[in-house]
């Protein structure tokens, strides 16, 4: 193989790892390795519309993906519209108002918080970008591009969504 050919094919070849590089792995200048892994406090009434509605983006804490687009989820309070019964069946017996820390991979969490507000979704196609964990018996949900949570949990039937909106940022 001649000088030439080599030089162009390892041209090639960087130019195809950049490129995988960039369509494939996490932004790692977006994602803030330092993000609390805690609920935060929110003023609530700057991110809800008179029909309680999102009217800003919510996003990952961690990578800032989009994980909600505008008018995609609704604003609740505690889990108080099923009953308890159907909470625990639904959630593997697990309280799902209480969630590990989060971490990459959801599974380091040593603490667990209670967490009483929630963005409400029924359908799954109303996600930018979600992942699924099954921890402690809960089906969680993760961020889709950085695995940052559990940010959320859903019903074993997988008809219905909550994510933690004191564990989300806003845009």
């Amino acid at each position: 193989m001649a000088v030439k050919e080599v030089v162009q094919n390892v041209c090639v070849v960087t130019l195809r790892n950049q490129l995988t590089d960039t369509l494939f792995t996490e932004n790692a200048t977006a994602t803030n390795e330092k993000c609390s892994s805690k609920n935060e406090k929110q003023n609530f009434s700057d991110l809800i519309d008179d029909q309680q509605w999102n009217k800003k983006k919510i996003l990952c804490r961690r990578c800032q993906c989009v994980v909600f687009g505008v008018k995609k989820a609704t604003l609740l309070e505690g889990t108080y519209f099923i009953k308890r019964n159907q909470l625990l069946l639904h959630s593997g017996g697990k309280d799902p108002k209480e969630l590990r820390e989060m971490s990459v991979g959801g599974t380091e969490g040593k603490q667990i918080e209670k967490t009483d507000m929630w963005w409400f979704t029924s359908n799954e196609y109303a996600f930018d970008t979600i992942g699924f964990l099954t921890i402690d018996k809960l089906d969680v949900l993760m961020c889709g591009d950085c695995e940052f949570g559990p940010i959320g949990w859903r019903t074993s039937d997988n008809k219905n969504f909550w994510v933690a909106a004191e564990r989300m940022n806003y845009a």
